[in-house]
């Protein structure tokens, strides 16, 4: 049983327009029940308007659909029994055991038992690395920080040899879309676990889309940036990293709001002040290059809200595809941007920030359906109601829109007559109880799923760990990888603007004064500064002057 989001959503103002004829004939179904999973295991709820923040478990679906469930289930588990043995690989497959999706992941569309590129293999390694680690000790602690700081420079740069995607994405299902992250490795790992089929990118029918807010407020955000960059230079084709607002400098650097679990602080935790702030600034030049929107068929995604509007032609889509929108090291107003420069930032910065109105404000906003966002106290930033919803999807033949942005009870949340559909996928997010969503795009319907907090199952509890495995840390880059020699971190060409300064010997140690803090930005915005300095007494032992991420 499915329902149409059309007949749902109520009146938009729009009846009888060929829009509206348009999205009636084509409308995207959505699966009236969502699965739901915590501490009792997994079950069908069904939807009302949205699995509510204090909805309770209803109705279970037909005996037809949970029969259905159960023999795919049944088949899922018997293949996954014969493809184990056939392969004889310790990989953990979803519910078995071993070490997480990690260790048969390989690019989508390489040939078997073709050798894989120099990117594959790093990108291979720190997948099993982190799998193996997280697996075994419940978090991480790399005795080795500076081989794994060296490895995730290099993902940066591989990520910049990539072909450049276009700010909008225009993606088939199926789909997966998972909201914001934010430094929550066990959630990412718990859901890659049991949505990368196989343990394996390779074998994964879905194409995956995250939607931004990668970093920050969590305990491993480097981490988990490693390992999406990983996944993405595995299978660029499947993988999708859309950019949210803590891809920003301005917020990722922030330590006075975010303190340690600023992506900043922890990339300073884990080098040293000298190269920690390089690897931020790599790690930042690749964020400024990632897509603002996906277009999953009839759907819109993004992390925040949708470009403002007053009046005229609708050219908002038109404006993103452009081919020369920018990557911007920020969205911030900037002076002497000329106005087609201002019009990129603003279009970026309401992608990336913007939020639905709340009941209260819908009274308040403009005739097209805009007001200012009080709830985050800036004035540049925008709210967006259901006549600015309602005139966006219809006029560009969206049928809903999915984005991330807020944190939801059950991690995932309709609104605006359920034409939004919003999806958080870091559960327990700064201490509170909520769980975690994703979402799946098939070809006509979408479903919902929900974690309960807690149910993506405590590290050192078991959840991962092989039967009767010790808890051992694993030996470097595990899974019998060597660890890798140091090599240059220099050797990629700096993007235009860049100003490389000399590196310094590590026999003659020097200070360079620094009034502000390192950004990889001037007050332009887009002509990134790399300063590199030195690592100083005190703050472990000195490298060699060719271990350098300035040039990230």
């Amino acid at each position: 049983v499915h329902w149409r989001a059309s007949q749902v959503s109520g009146p938009s103002g729009s009846s009888g327009t060929a829009a509206a004829a348009r999205r009636n004939a084509n409308s995207f179904a959505i699966s009236p029940y969502y699965l739901k999973i915590d501490e009792r295991g997994r079950e069908f709820a069904r939807l009302t308007e949205a699995p509510s923040d204090d909805s309770s478990p209803a109705d279970d679906p037909s005996e037809e659909a949970l029969a259905d469930e159960v023999a795919m289930s049944m088949l899922s588990v018997t293949t996954k029994e014969i493809m184990q043995s056939n392969l004889g690989s310790t990989t953990v497959l979803a519910g078995g055991r071993g070490h997480g999706p990690s260790s048969t992941a390989t690019s989508r569309g390489a040939t078997v038992g073709s050798r894989p590129g120099k990117h594959e293999t790093l990108a291979h390694r720190t997948m099993e690395y982190l799998s193996r680690m997280f697996t075994s000790t419940g978090g991480f602690h790399h005795d080795f920080p500076e081989q794994f700081g060296q490895s995730v420079g290099k993902l940066c740069r591989e990520m910049l040899k990539l072909p450049p995607e276009p700010r909008v994405l225009r993606l088939s299902p199926p789909v997966y879309v998972l909201g914001d992250i934010h430094g929550n490795f066990q959630d990412l790992f718990y859901f890659m676990d049991n949505l990368m089929q196989f343990g394996s990118l390779q074998y994964t029918a879905c194409s995956f889309l995250f939607l931004g807010d990668y970093v920050d407020r969590g305990d491993w955000s480097v981490e988990v940036v490693a390992y999406l960059f990983a996944m993405k230079l595995l299978s660029p084709q499947t993988v999708f990293l859309l950019r949210g607002n803590h891809e920003l400098h301005e917020v990722n650097g922030d330590e006075g709001q975010y303190g340690a679990t600023s992506l900043k602080a922890r990339c300073v935790a884990l080098l040293g002040e000298a190269l920690g702030e390089e690897l931020w600034v790599g790690i930042n030049s690749v964020f400024s290059t990632l897509p603002l929107a996906a277009a999953v068929g009839r759907i819109f995604c993004v992390h925040g809200g949708i470009p403002r509007y007053s009046g005229g032609p609708d050219t908002r889509l038109a404006v993103l595809s452009r081919p020369d929108f920018p990557a911007l090291n920020s969205v911030d107003p900037q002076p002497g941007d000329d106005p087609t420069r201002a019009m990129f930032r603003q279009a970026a910065l309401d992608l990336v920030w913007g939020d639905p109105a709340t009941n209260d404000e819908e009274p308040y906003l403009d005739a097209w359906g805009f007001g200012p966002n009080h709830s985050r106290n800036a004035d540049k930033i925008v709210v967006y109601g259901q006549q600015a919803i309602d005139t966006f999807l219809d006029n560009n033949d969206f049928d809903c829109i999915i984005r991330a942005h807020e944190v939801k009870q059950q991690g995932i949340r309709f609104c605006k007559q359920a034409r939004v559909l919003t999806v958080f996928t870091s559960s327990a997010y700064c201490g509170t109880g909520n769980g975690a969503g994703a979402v799946f795009i098939a070809r006509d319907t979408m479903r919902m799923i929900s974690v309960a907090m807690g149910s993506t199952g405590a590290p050192n509890g078991g959840r991962y760990l092989p039967s009767g495995a010790a808890l051992a840390p694993p030996p470097p880059f595990g899974g019998g990888y060597p660890a890798p020699p140091a090599m240059p971190l220099g050797a990629m060409p700096l993007p235009p603007g860049f100003t490389q300064v000399p590196s310094f010997s590590s026999a003659e140690p020097q200070r360079v004064p620094s009034p502000a803090p390192v950004l990889p930005h001037t007050s332009a915005g887009d002509a990134p500064t790399v300063v590199a300095r030195p690592r100083l007494a005190g703050s472990g032992p000195a490298l060699p002057s060719a271990y350098k991420l300035g040039s990230v």
